[in-house]
């Protein structure tokens, strides 16, 4: 099945439209396979190669892993005058030399690891597996169950992880609606773990999902509701910037940091 017939069941209007009424880069690729090395790519401009980055983190705080202190599109824009802002994640290290703070960003909202469980870890839904995280834990779990932050402080969050980092988007631009800025819109979804809200995804019954293969129903349909999420939530950040009469004077990209799983799991 075509890459086009499998999309069609999954709506993305609001993509669709940076695409319809942008430019659309059809031979663009990024430079690396794994989130965190392709991130240090297109955030730093270089080849991470040429500073050794290989491979995702596996250990929190160990200072030999993830970007070393170097200059960020972040850090260039603020010494041009820019506000800087991050949502979401960030997967380049987590010590204070590693932190965004440090990378040039001047309001960061988002997570330091490579992804982040879609509620908080007290949410019935998870039935008391991380809230407290037994040990001794998967890497991946001890990644993805790190603090959502606002600078270097940890936030309470209460709602789907989605719309909780467009919320943070949306007040970001606000607040710095008079100024110019850059604003990094990390997304989680549709990364792992595959999780959405009930509502949504029961717009997408899995039997009514456009065959993958190698993928489950069941989990198409969850990936659909979260592709789903995040669409809407491109939405809202442009339809604030048409609010705040920022429209016309602003640039937005829209980009993956790679490509998707090779498995369902």
């Amino acid at each position: 099945m075509s890459a086009v017939m499998a999309a069609r069941t999954i709506p993305t209007p609001h993509i669709d439209s940076l695409a319809k009424d942008g430019v659309r880069f059809t031979s663009g690729y990024v430079t690396w396979h794994m989130c965190g090395p392709s991130r240090a790519g297109f955030l730093t401009g270089r080849y991470q190669s040429t500073f050794g980055y290989y491979k995702n983190q596996t250990l929190p705080l160990d200072p030999k892993q993830g970007l070393p202190k170097m200059e960020t599109i972040a850090s260039l824009l603020q010494k041009q005058g820019y506000v800087t802002g991050g949502v979401g994640k960030w997967h380049l290290g987590t010590t204070n030399d590693q932190h965004p703070n440090s990378m040039g960003f001047d309001d960061w909202f988002g997570f330091l690891s490579g992804g982040l469980m879609y509620y908080p870890l007290d949410h019935p839904s998870y039935k008391g597996r991380f809230n407290p995280l037994k040990r001794p834990a998967r890497w991946r779990d001890i990644h993805h169950t790190l603090p959502l932050i606002h600078n270097m402080e940890p936030v309470q969050w209460d709602q789907y992880l989605t719309r909780e980092l467009t919320d943070a988007g949306v007040a970001f631009m606000k607040k710095n609606q008079t100024e110019r800025f850059f604003l990094f819109m990390s997304y989680n979804a549709p990364h792992l773990d595959l999780e959405a809200p009930e509502e949504t995804i029961a717009k997408f019954p899995a039997d009514k999902m456009s065959k993958v293969p190698g993928v489950k129903p069941a989990a198409r349909s969850v990936y659909g509701a979260m592709v789903y999420e995040l669409d809407l939530g491109v939405g809202q950040l442009l339809t604030e910037l048409d609010q705040l009469g920022l429209t016309d004077n602003t640039v937005v990209w829209f980009l993956s940091d790679h490509g998707g799983n090779a498995k369902d799991e």
